[in-house]
């Protein structure tokens, strides 16, 4: 599998993409590529149009193996979340597609923020 140090040179920037960093709870990756993933429960800034990001990155630690894998794809919706007031839940496909050993703050130039909107 191809490795990354960076947003940058991992996803396709030209159009507007939500990264996001999760250490696998609430994340469910679907087993086929028509499947629906999921991940929540985030907290989006009140003045982010959530309809302009078509594209998400999910940067998923595994701590154990110290190594984070890449997903890259598609979003397909939000919803609230039903487990934590004022927080989403995120709707996607996507397919594994590359590991990065850099951090999140590192990879994402994101400082501890778990959410990257590139526009």
């Amino acid at each position: 599998m191809k490795e990354f140090t960076t947003l940058e040179k991992f996803a396709n920037l030209g159009s507007p993409t939500i990264a996001v960093f999760t250490d696998g709870r609430d994340l469910t990756i679907a087993n086929d590529r028509n499947g629906i993933s999921t991940s929540g429960h985030w907290r989006i800034g009140a003045n982010v149009d959530l309809a302009r990001f078509s594209a998400v990155v999910i940067y998923r630690r595994d701590k154990e193996n110290a190594v984070n894998y890449l997903y890259r794809g598609a979003v397909i919706k939000t919803s609230k979340s039903t487990k934590l007031a004022g927080r989403i839940v995120l709707h996607f496909k996507v397919n594994l597609e590359g590991l990065t050993r850099s951090n999140w703050k590192v990879f994402a130039r994101a400082g501890s923020n778990p959410v990257r909107y590139w526009l």
